[in-house]
């Protein structure tokens, strides 16, 4: 199976390419915040759904 490289990939997400501009105007803690924001948004999605999958399971 052919692994395209990283970059392509990294490039088909579509916020990677508005995260490197920010990174390219020097914008690196507007930039941590955000990505703070999305990873505990992420936390708390999966916590949720984990917890949906529990109850889900128990019944």
């Amino acid at each position: 199976m052919h692994i395209p490289p990283s970059h392509i990939f990294l490039s088909s997400v579509p916020q990677i390419p508005q995260i490197m501009e920010v990174v390219k105007k020097n914008e690196t803690r507007f930039l941590l915040r955000q990505n703070c924001l999305l990873i505990s948004l992420v936390i708390y999605m999966s916590r949720k759904d984990g917890k949906k999958i529990r109850s889900s399971i128990k019944s």
